[in-house]
């Protein structure tokens, strides 16, 4: 299955969540008390943004992996340079709406519950599950046309790699081999993102608010500078 369909799966699993969770919260609007629909649309909410930043830290992780494969391969084949600049292109299409649907959905996830304890004003958690709504409905088909078309990149690169190696491969040779897609940088970012999950889930699902954020902000902050030195590395080489 291609990284595009696969995408769409996600994208329809992710959107289905936030959907269910609209209309719950549309249900107890105005209302804190749990027989209300209160307790469904925090699952729920909560459940269709840990999907949302699932989806999008795949397309990071996804779009530095595949970057590297493409660089490697131009460097140790000799390939047009060309196909690393297109992928650069296409990387820049995707990013920036991955990068801020992420923060926002996870703004929203955590404004609900600052709302429910009564720490900010009741109609910024509906203003801010909405504007993700939208900035999700606006982006995310631009992702997954950039997906496709580094799909189609990538089959060119492959095809381009093939024919460089065509004499070592009829000859029985082993080439080179490319490196692999999930590099050290697309992990720790993945797992950056991934480290206030538990404590999402903990303080406003389970309702545990005594659990500490910092633990998790220190995880997070560690895995970003990792990141950030591995990124580094790779962009001197």
């Amino acid at each position: 299955m291609r990284m595009h369909s696969i995408f769409g799966l996600l994208v329809g699993a992710a959107l289905a969540g936030l959907l269910a969770a609209l209309v719950t919260g549309l249900g107890a609007l105005g209302s804190l008390e749990q027989h209300s629909g209160l307790a469904a649309h925090r699952a729920l909410g909560l459940g269709g943004s840990i999907l949302v930043l699932l989806t999008h830290s795949v397309v990071l992780v996804y779009l530095i992996g595949t970057g590297r494969a493409i660089k490697d391969a131009t460097n140790d084949y000799q390939l047009d340079a060309g196909f690393y600049a297109l992928h650069r292109a296409i990387k820049w299409r995707a990013a920036p709406w991955a990068t801020l649907n992420t923060f926002v959905i996870v703004a929203a996830a955590v404004l609900g519950g600052v709302v429910e304890t009564g720490g900010a004003a009741a109609w910024l958690h509906p203003l801010a599950a909405l504007l993700a709504l939208l900035l999700n409905a606006v982006g995310l088909p631009s992702i997954w046309r950039a997906i496709r078309d580094n799909g189609v990149l990538l089959d060119q690169v492959v095809a381009a790699s093939w024919e460089k190696n065509r004499p070592v491969l009829e000859s029985g040779g082993d080439p080179k081999p490319q490196a692999s897609l999930l590099t050290p940088a697309g992990w720790a970012l993945l797992l950056a993102l991934s480290a206030w999950l538990p404590w999402l889930y903990l303080r406003f699902v389970m309702g545990r608010g005594s659990v500490p954020p910092w633990p998790f902000a220190a995880l997070s902050a560690v895995l970003l500078a990792l990141f950030a030195v591995a990124a580094l590395r790779r962009a001197d080489r």
